[in-house]
């Protein structure tokens, strides 16, 4: 919801749609634009067709509630022969449906990937990407309790939790939650500077929010608490990072 138009939506899909979604979904560019369809090998023919069905009827109902227009030019292609039902699969997706395709995918020509989202908010964006990242991570990594506080402070972005805050979400005590921390060689201080610090270089170099600004959604009451603590992080100040972001 927070995503500018539909190319970042379908990036964030791709990327992401492993932590959530069995088959993932795959992509390749195609006469200027994107098909979308994932592969889908168990189950019998009327199994494959019913959940290719509600897939695409899935992504229908969100993408319509996101978007500011209909998405002109794009194509539902399915694998097997048109019904005698076809017209309502034309009226529901409200696209161009074709059947009897290699495979059961969506065609989304160049100027539909630009079409903007409703809700996209550059700020929450940016949050949202990093908790996603973050459960990316946590599919490989071997750090649970680290991982777990990351997501916390992540989720609580502009209003961060402290440590006992943190602790009772993990239904264990500060004292139990250190010795866990330490036992994977980080600390809750670190974590949280990690946190504000990745946060603070993604507005600075996605955004236009002003430094000020920043320093709110970060939860410092004085911006030059913040110039002072990402001199530390970083070396310069949010202002030459930004410059040397091009931004």
């Amino acid at each position: 919801m927070s995503c500018a138009n539909l190319r970042e939506s379908i990036e964030l899909l791709l990327r992401y749609g492993k932590v959530f979604f069995k088959p993932h979904w795959e992509s390749e560019n195609h006469n200027g634009g994107l098909l979308l369809w994932h592969n889908l090998t168990k189950g019998t023919p009327a199994q494959q067709r019913l959940i290719a069905e509600l897939s695409f009827s899935q992504m229908s109902l969100i993408g319509n509630s996101l978007y500011r227009s209909q998405l002109k030019g794009a194509e539902l292609q399915l694998i097997y022969s048109e019904p005698p039902d076809s017209a309502y699969y034309q009226s529901f997706f409200d696209i161009k449906v074709i059947f009897g395709a290699e495979r059961n995918q969506l065609f989304l020509p160049e100027h539909v990937l630009d079409t903007p989202v409703k809700t996209a908010n550059i700020s929450d964006h940016v949050v949202f990407h990093q908790q996603c990242e973050e459960m990316l991570r946590s599919l490989s990594s071997g750090e649970k309790t680290t991982t777990e506080v990351r997501r916390l402070l992540l989720q609580s972005a502009g209003d961060f939790f402290d440590i006992n805050q943190v602790a009772a979400r993990l239904n264990m005590s500060e004292r139990n939650l250190r010795r866990r921390l330490n036992a994977e060689s980080v600390s809750f201080r670190t974590l949280f500077e990690e946190v504000r610090d990745l946060l603070a270089t993604e507005y600075l170099a996605k955004t236009d929010l002003t430094v000020a600004e920043i320093a709110h959604l970060l939860s410092y009451s004085e911006t030059v608490n913040f110039r002072r603590a990402f001199m530390r992080w970083n070396g310069i100040t949010p202002s030459e990072y930004r410059l040397q972001k091009g931004r």
